[in-house]
């Protein structure tokens, strides 16, 4: 049996993961930024 509460939390927090980095390859491509501490942690 799954539970509803937590597939809800993962979902979240799968997303929220995705939009950070997102946010890294994006900033990387438009400015040439890359913080590498931050994007090795979400690797």
């Amino acid at each position: 049996m799954s539970n509803p509460i937590k597939d809800a939390f993962d979902k979240a927090s799968l997303i929220k993961d995705i939009d950070e980095r997102d946010s890294i390859i994006f900033n990387y491509q438009r400015y040439g930024l890359l913080d590498r501490d931050d994007a090795i942690k979400k690797i």
